[in-house]
């Protein structure tokens, strides 16, 4: 069973930590989700401190935000694109937002049932603990 929790969300940054198997290690994926207009290379840096630390760290560009146009691209498929991506990863995960971003991890966070309260939640997103 899967299982979220909100590390922190001030000053328009959502950290959700999201745990595959029941204890935690030392060393997690990081996703990192920009804010709008922006691409993954707002993240090398953090990226690179990361890997430096023993950590996978995964900055993304959301579709339509770096140099190939998505005319359809919005809230719904950028959620889409964030939820493939941690459907995909096996290790304990941390999805990282900052602005935009943050609604991102929000809206991921409930499409695969994670609690994270207290996350701004875009729209009529937001579920109670139990769905």
């Amino acid at each position: 069973m899967t299982s979220g929790e909100l590390l922190i969300s001030a000053n328009e940054v959502s950290i959700l930590r999201k745990r595959f198997k029941s204890g935690m290690s030392n060393v997690a994926t990081f996703v990192l989700i920009p804010g709008g207009w922006q691409g993954s290379w707002v993240y090398q840096q953090v990226a690179d401190m990361l890997t430096a630390r023993g950590h996978k760290a995964l900055p993304i560009t959301l579709s339509g935000l770096g140099d190939t146009p998505a005319p359809t691209a919005n809230l719904d498929a950028h959620i889409g694109e964030v939820v493939d991506i941690v459907k995909a990863q096996r290790d304990e995960l941390v999805l990282v937002g900052q602005s935009y971003g943050g609604m991102i991890v929000s809206g991921a966070a409930d499409a695969l049932r994670l609690v994270a309260d207290d996350a701004p939640f875009p729209g009529s997103l937001r579920r109670g603990r139990d769905g």
